[in-house]
């Protein structure tokens, strides 16, 4: 396409190479926000897991033991949060599948 001559020409075609950068600078970050969430999804699940088998009574109802997660998830630092998000990502990452996990354990055999 020959340059813009008039001012038209020259604003539409910076409107649509401004849109192009927003769509890609948007997909760029809901790639980010999604691969996030399941991070952070994770983390809770396995913290969910671990707070209902360790702390949780037996006698709560399923919404009370829920609430109760929750409220001590809420409960945590930023920092601790954070800290366990990144240790559930590591072990996730160590064990993803069978080989890696009977590597780490071979030694035993």
């Amino acid at each position: 396409m020959s340059k813009p001559t008039r001012i038209d020409q020259y604003l539409f075609l910076n409107i649509v190479r401004q849109s192009y950068e927003a769509q890609k600078a948007w997909n760029i970050y809901i790639d980010k926000y999604k691969n996030q969430s399941e991070k952070e999804r994770s983390a809770y699940e396995r913290f969910s897991r671990n707070t209902k088998r360790d702390i949780i009574s037996e006698n709560d109802s399923f919404d009370e033991k829920n609430k109760k997660v929750l409220e001590l998830w809420c409960d945590m630092s930023d920092e601790e949060q954070i800290k366990y998000i990144n240790e559930t990502r590591r072990l996730d990452s160590l064990f993803s599948d069978v080989d890696t996990f009977l590597r780490m354990f071979q030694h035993n055999v």
